[in-house]
């Protein structure tokens, strides 16, 4: 008598499983690293823009201004009283999300010294904070990261 069988044995469904598991692992572990490298770009853009920022207004010798809000940031150049968004320099903030609902801004000085010297935190999904540190002494700017408690 020739019995024919039908269905998976108990091994073949726990390989089965077992390779699934191992897929979805890799799959969200990669989606994890993507993430982690795109908050590192922005918050790099973000700090990049800031010096460019400084040493645009020391090379034309007008104030540059750096106004950030909730949703994003500009880069303006004044000159005398008439003040220009610069072309390019409106970035949004994807992954990065400014503490508090107000616009803040740092007006750099033709001397590379800055008004309105000041921190700005940022929240993120990846369990950090990231703090802008903009100093009065030369426009120095800074950008730590300190984990969520």
């Amino acid at each position: 008598m020739n019995i024919k069988k039908r269905g998976f044995t108990l091994i073949e469904l726990l390989v089965t499983v077992a390779i699934i598991s191992i897929i979805s692992t890799v799959a969200v572990l990669r989606l994890n690293i993507i993430r982690e490298i795109k908050i590192k770009n922005e918050v790099n853009t973000l700090a990049n823009n800031v010096y460019f920022a400084k040493e645009k207004a020391m090379a034309s010798g007008n104030s540059v201004i750096f106004k950030i809000n909730k949703d994003y940031y500009t880069i303006s150049q004044k000159s005398g009283l008439k003040v220009e968004e610069m072309e390019a320099r409106r970035v949004n903030l994807n992954y990065l999300r400014k503490y508090g609902h107000g616009t803040e801004k740092f007006e750099f000085l033709p001397t590379g010294s800055v008004n309105g010297a000041d921190s700005i935190r940022f929240s993120c999904d990846n369990g950090y904070n990231y703090i802008l540190t903009v100093g009065v002494a030369g426009g120095y700017s800074h950008v730590s990261k300190e984990k969520i408690e």
